[in-house]
């Protein structure tokens, strides 16, 4: 299993005020849903993160879009729908 699939599983366990903590299976699938969309977004986290999000040119303007990077901004739209998941 993936390193960062650990890190966000480690996030869904929950305290309960009597017995044993519970994983929040629910929690995990909207972490997950929200990962991907991040990754697929132009300008989410992961895009600046890594430097190649869409920044502010000089004037102000952004720089457009290519068809791959709106496709992907749809396709992560269509996820959260999906699955239900805000923005």
């Amino acid at each position: 299993m993936n390193e960062r699939i650990r890190e966000l599983a480690e996030q869904c366990w929950e305290e309960r005020k009597y017995g044993p903590a519970w994983f929040n299976h629910e929690k995990f699938a909207e972490l997950i849903v929200r990962e991907c969309c991040d990754i697929l977004e132009p300008n989410g986290a992961y895009a600046k993160k890594y430097k190649h999000a869409h920044v502010p040119g000089p004037d102000g303007s952004r720089t457009p879009l290519s068809i791959g990077e709106f496709i992907n901004m749809q396709s992560a739209q269509k996820l959260r729908e999906h699955f239900g998941v805000e923005p």
